[in-house]
């Protein structure tokens, strides 16, 4: 419990520091995003850090996986599209393999036209193969579950515009 506890007592600063990049929502949706995704400062800012078009698109491909799945929309309502922000990225630690958390939204356009909007804050890292993971949760042993989004590419259901 104390080590939960004392993750999330890590995140609290981080996510203070994120809030002023994320309160222009419609600064967010600007397609001019900068390459890089890490904000706000340079001691967050590891050269490591993944560029704002991979974040951005593994953002797509986890909806697009959640949408393939229908826990996001019905798949068989049609074509769903995934627009991602451009999102916020701060490195936990400036080490080459640390955690770092990102905040923004996604745009998830359904085959009627409704539009839905999800705020999305993960924490990520690189994993063994320089994949970009998604942070799951802890399992019933306390292990710590990443996931790898698959490429929304090979999704029947779902479709993202390419990241700028």
């Amino acid at each position: 419990m104390i080590q939960i506890l004392s993750r999330w007592l890590l995140l609290v600063p981080l996510a203070a520091a994120l809030l002023p990049a994320l309160a222009d929502a419609s600064a967010l949706r600007d397609d001019a995003a900068p390459a890089s995704s890490c904000q706000p400062d340079p001691d967050s800012c590891p050269p490591w850090m993944p560029s704002q078009a991979d974040i951005r698109a593994v953002m797509s491909d986890y909806f697009c996986e959640l949408i393939d799945s229908g826990a996001l929309a019905s798949p068989s309502a049609g074509r769903v599209v995934v627009e991602p922000s451009r999102m916020a990225c701060a490195a936990l630690h400036p080490e080459v393999g640390a955690n770092f958390v990102c905040g923004g939204e996604v745009r998830v356009v359904l085959p009627d036209g409704t539009q839905r909007y999800h705020g999305v804050s993960p924490t990520l890292h690189h994993d063994a193969d320089n994949r970009i993971a998604i942070y799951q949760g802890d399992d019933d042993a306390g292990n710590e579950r990443w996931h790898v989004p698959v490429s929304h590419r090979g999704s029947r259901y779902c479709t993202a515009p390419a990241a700028p």
